[in-house]
């Protein structure tokens, strides 16, 4: 978050932060699911951070993978409860968060990519969005 905190700063006093589409910029994806989710859970961690020392920033976009974090917990947590006490209505409301994170997961990849990069993003929105919920809660900023 460090980039998106001094872009924060410069506008907060009174400076402009510019976009150049035609500034070319080197990209290096991480080159395992590990690596990703290990740099999301860091973007978390500090975005959290961030919110902390800035509160006025926090917004729904912000705030949407930890809360689909948690509702995937809950969602677990009942559709468990359920099974073990037999309570049929229960484990299907714990589905209900798991199945909506699923489909849209599954229609953003449709959205987003070809055939072949579909299947790539089946595993990477996931492997970004989950642990970047994570690191937010996980953080140990006061936020």
């Amino acid at each position: 978050a460090q980039d998106w905190e001094m872009n924060y700063r410069i506008r907060a006093s009174g400076g402009t932060v510019w976009f150049t589409p035609t500034m070319l910029v080197k990209y290096r994806p991480r080159p395992t699911p590990k690596a990703l989710a290990k740099q999301y859970f860091g973007y978390g961690t500090w975005r959290r951070e961030v919110a902390r020392r800035y509160p006025d920033t926090v917004s729904a976009r912000y705030l949407a993978a930890p809360l689909m974090v948690v509702a995937l917990f809950l969602g677990v947590v009942l559709l468990v409860a359920g099974a073990l006490v037999g309570n049929s209505l229960l484990a299907l409301v714990g589905v209900l968060p798991i199945a909506v994170y699923l489909m849209g997961v599954l229609i953003a990849s449709v959205v987003a990519g070809d055939r072949k990069s579909a299947i790539l993003l089946l595993i990477v929105f996931p492997t970004m969005h989950i642990p970047w919920g994570c690191g937010y809660l996980l953080s140990r900023s006061k936020a």
